[in-house]
């Protein structure tokens, strides 16, 4: 007997079209069902596989079954009904583990898909000013700023820094991509409109790794002026919730206490605070009329008391101010804000950078580390404590800290800078340059270009060293290229070069001057008067921030770091910065 007159007499061909006909039925209803029933595409999936997988069933079943008396079970038939089993139970696994299985499941696949996105933290992006009035960007810019600070309080959550996540206002990159680059898994879009004493506050918290709001309709709130920072508080413990974060009592208070009772006030605060970013003398100069108005319309106003040191630091920086003088303002400042808020992690930093600036290690550390202890968010804590860890040569604390600064502020200068700064201690001195291009490429100050200089003069290159030295020079306050020494490091770098003929010439020139002691000792020890540079290290050098750090790590000075006097030099700068005898002492490890 022919297959074809076999299939007729077992009539397949009709148990096959009368299941299809029952198949397309029942995947009619069930589409009809899905969206009513909430049926997962997993599940309609699902479906449709056992409903292709039951028209071989059925043609297996009329093949054995079809023709009259053939009731027997076969062995041939078990088999095949068993490997069409397996089959489909290994398609209905694959299906629903691709896209149905529990939220929980999938969104631990998806952490482990996706490394680029942290759990752990979030992002603020700059707040959207709906006003139509530029008068209104500072109050837009400080509730993003408060907000990020309310946030920084939230124990187990990390909150990028507004120096990176600034770089995206207005971006045209997708929100996974904004995510990706900040290494966040949870991105917060807000816009403000103000009209005269009313605000409208709209916000959407996204889950970056999916793209999707993780609040149906967002947060909306339309309110008083007046009652501005208590809506940022309610918005803050909604955020905690989404991301299962709790919140003890003390932590309540803190994130519901607002920063001022004055809005006048509040306003100056941000347009203090973003004019003190330009660092330089106009900006600073308007930094500190606007933080004293500030203060003096609200003289509790911690923040802007904070800020105020902050200015007078900065104006020592770029050459206005004296260091005796700066030092004197900023602790008046800081000492005040203190007394308003002891727990303000900015006036901590503060009082820890003043500390540096009077070289007090033991207390500059103390204050650094409870600075960062109040808000791991804060980058400058972790900064200002790497470069004084490294300063004191302890450098796997200083890396610990450099990294914790760059994890918070991925796009940081500082981040850059301070990485920069312990690769460059490690000998890794390719990778310590990129660190400096990529801050120079961040915000081109000349700091960048002064250590992209002694990176390129550790690998050698000390004709570019020597050039970006000259940048440097070109572009820095004329007190802080003295303190620094700049004109002195180049001539090392030109000796280093070979070129010593023009280093001496260039040197005589300097040897008069106020340059600092401690660049003259590099250039006198790179021309071969070894004696005239620890005699400058041993008796002249104002060992502060930084200098220390250039004298204990890098190839330069490897010649010398056999002499006795090396050690005495390591010594003095331990006494310089008071570590003594019941503090921790200083040692390289």
């Amino acid at each position: 007997m022919s297959l074809t007159e076999r299939l007729k007499r077992r009539k397949v061909l009709q148990w096959a079209l009368a299941y299809i006909a029952v198949a397309m039925g029942v995947l009619s209803v069930v589409d009809m069902v899905a969206e009513p029933w909430d049926l997962s595409a997993a599940a309609q999936q699902v479906i449709q596989v056992l409903a292709a997988s039951g028209l071989v069933v059925t043609a297996v079943v009329a093949w054995f079954h079809g023709e009259r008396g053939l009731q027997r079970v076969t062995k041939p038939e078990l088999i095949v009904l068993s490997a069409l089993v397996v089959l489909t139970s290994g398609v209905i696994w694959s299906v629903s583990g691709s896209s149905g299985r529990s939220a929980v499941h999938q969104e631990a696949v998806t952490a482990l898909i996706t490394p680029g996105f942290d759990v752990s933290r979030i992002a603020v992006l700059p707040f959207e000013n709906l006003s139509g009035d530029p008068e209104t960007d500072p109050f837009v810019h400080g509730l993003h700023e408060d907000l990020m600070i309310r946030l920084s309080n939230v124990e187990g959550l990390t909150v990028t820094n507004r120096g990176s996540v600034s770089r995206f206002a207005k971006s045209s990159l997708s929100i996974r991509e904004i995510a990706q680059q900040l290494g966040v898994a949870t991105v917060l879009q807000a816009s403000v409109q103000r009209s005269g004493s009313n605000v409208r506050f709209t916000a959407l918290l996204i889950d970056a790794r999916t793209d999707t709001n993780l609040w149906a309709g967002g947060y909306v709130e339309e309110i008083s002026v007046e009652n501005v920072f208590a809506v940022q508080a309610r918005l803050v413990e909604r955020i905690a919730a989404q991301l299962a974060k709790a919140l003890t009592g003390a932590q309540l208070d803190v994130i519901r206490k607002p920063p001022t009772a004055n809005l006048e006030a509040f306003e100056l605060y941000v347009r203090g605070r973003d004019s003190w970013l330009g660092l330089t003398e106009p900006t600073l100069q308007r930094s500190l009329a606007y933080l004293s108005e500030a203060v003096t319309l609200d003289p509790a106003f911690a923040r802007a008391h904070s800020g105020l040191a902050d200015t007078y630091l900065a104006m020592e920086f770029v050459g206005i101010l004296s260091l005796e003088e700066a030092v004197t303002r900023a602790r008046e400042s800081v000492e005040r804000a203190l007394q308003i808020d002891p727990d303000l992690a900015e006036a901590r930093t503060a009082l820890g950078h003043v500390f540096l600036h009077e070289m007090n290690g033991p207390e500059a550390e103390k204050e650094l580390r409870r600075a960062v202890e109040l808000n791991p968010s804060f980058v400058d804590g972790h900064m200002f404590l790497a470069m004084a860890l490294l300063d004191w040569g302890r450098l796997s604390e200083a890396e610990a800290s450099a990294r914790a600064a760059l994890e918070v502020d991925p796009l940081s200068t500082y981040g850059a800078w301070g990485e920069g700064l312990v690769r460059l201690a490690r000998d890794d001195y390719a990778g310590a340059a990129e660190q400096f291009q990529r801050a120079i490429d961040l915000d081109g100050s000349w700091v960048g270009h002064y250590e992209l200089a002694w990176a390129l003069s550790a690998s050698g290159d000390h004709d570019r060293a020597y050039q970006e030295i000259e940048w440097a020079l070109s572009n820095a306050a004329g007190a802080l290229a003295r303190e620094f020494g700049l004109r002195s490091t180049g001539i090392a770098f030109k000796a280093a070069a070979g070129d010593s003929i023009g280093a001496r010439a260039s040197l005589a020139r300097l040897s008069r001057t106020a340059e600092a002691p401690f660049a003259l000792g590099l250039a006198y020890a790179k021309l071969g008067d070894v004696d005239r540079a620890f005699e400058l290290w041993l008796n002249r050098t104002d060992w502060t921030i930084l200098l220390p750090t250039h004298f204990r790590y890098g190839p330069l000075l490897d010649g010398l770091r056999s002499d006795r006097r090396y050690q005495d030099v390591l010594n003095l700068i331990d006494e310089q910065w008071r570590w003594r005898e019941g503090s921790r002492s200083a040692t390289t490890n």
